[in-house]
């Protein structure tokens, strides 16, 4: 079979939809099948291409909005043949999420092609842009999209039993979850052996202060000026920790004003984020929009302890106390506590984080999710 994937956003981006549509393409092929990818033309990047591990990608022509986090897909006629002539080709075609013109573009193709295809939703929520205004709009946009997406889809599914509950906001009722995940074979062979003094060496990190990481898009609904404020509070600690930012957004500016207890290290590749993630005593994401994240999963695989919020899938990873902590809410006061309480019993922090970690390799990996997308229901679409 071959699958197509419509994903507006993929690599070399490096957030979490990227490597969702990725990990699926590249298992498929190990399985015996194809992969397609179409996704949004970015500067320097070529049209078309096929990777090392036989996915083909294809990237449209696309106005990049607010910084390259919305991309615009060109519409028109070029375009309409373009996606006939790739659907032509495919077998079952995957959209992932719902809202960038990209995925009603591929929604309408498919429709009018007749081939079964579903759209995969990553959200628990609307998106915070910034202001009431623009998230006003925001939300009066996803809404229309939506509505004309619902038109044409014959089934959603999300990425997790919140953002199952999310599509109901929209009147849709989900088919399943097709759990976002980790890839355990890369993280292994990215951090045995590893030594985590040469690490926080090699960042100019303390190697006697504890590190609260943070990685992902530095922007304000993760979370991100919250949790550098809480380790503000914490800096008359007898061994004060220190705030790792491993990312890049909006809100380096306003970090690195933060103080010198803030490190911003950039956009890391995978490998270098899991090995701080080993180096870390916490990782920390007090988000106010997720799906399933990640990093979250990132960190539970590593071994790292991991606060963060009850937004999208991640409750269902900490589900209770023993796999983590769920912060009641994201005000800096409430962050610090938490850290410092943490840091006061490592013993019970590590028993708990290795069991987040047992939990993650049993239900949150490539080929499970693999195998129930294979599984769906595809001739009843």
């Amino acid at each position: 079979m071959t699958y197509c994937f419509f994903s507006a956003q993929y690599l070399p981006s490096f957030g979490g939809v990227e490597r969702y549509t990725f990990n699926l393409a590249r298992e498929l092929i190990a399985r015996g099948e194809k992969s397609i990818v179409v996704t949004s033309k970015k500067p320097r990047l070529s049209s078309h291409e096929i990777d090392s591990y036989g996915i083909e990608v294809f990237r449209v022509p696309s106005q990049l909005l607010m910084g390259g986090r919305f991309p615009v897909a060109n519409g028109g006629p070029a375009l309409n043949h373009l996606l006939d002539d790739i659907i032509a080709r495919c077998d079952r075609a995957v959209i992932q999420t719902r809202f960038y013109p990209l995925s009603y573009f591929a929604a309408a193709r498919c429709h009018k092609a007749k081939i079964p295809f579903i759209v995969i939703d990553h959200g628990a929520g609307h998106l915070n842009l910034g202001n009431p205004i623009a998230n006003q709009c925001g939300e009066w946009y996803e809404h229309a999209i939506t509505a004309n997406l619902k038109k044409k889809v014959p089934a959603f599914y999300a990425v997790s039993h919140a953002g199952c509950d999310w599509l109901r906001h929209f009147k849709i009722e989900s088919r399943g979850v097709l759990y976002n995940f980790i890839d355990p074979r890369i993280i292994k062979s990215a951090t045995d052996g590893l030594n985590p003094l040469k690490t926080r060496e090699k960042y100019g990190l303390p190697k006697d202060r504890p590190i609260i990481l943070f990685t992902g898009r530095l922007v304000e609904e993760k979370g991100v000026l919250p949790l550098a404020k809480a380790v503000s509070l914490l800096q008359k600690e007898e061994k004060p920790p220190i705030a790792v930012f491993a990312g890049s957004g909006p809100s380096e500016e306003a970090l690195q004003k933060e103080g010198g207890f803030v490190y911003l290290l950039g956009t890391l590749e995978q490998k270098e984020v899991f090995a701080l993630l080993k180096a870390s005593e916490i990782f920390c994401l007090p988000s106010r929009s997720e799906g399933m994240s990640t990093s979250v999963l990132e960190a539970a695989a590593c071994g790292c302890y991991v606060i963060t919020t009850d937004r999208g899938g991640s409750k269902e990873l900490i589900s209770s106390p023993q796999y983590g902590t769920i912060l009641k809410n994201t005000e800096p006061e409430t962050i610090a506590e938490t850290i410092r309480s943490l840091l006061l019993f490592p013993e019970k922090r590590e028993t708990t984080a290795a069991a987040a970690k047992e939990k993650v390799l049993h239900g949150f990996t490539y080929a499970s999710t693999c195998t129930a997308l294979m599984e769906i229901p595809w001739e009843s679409l």
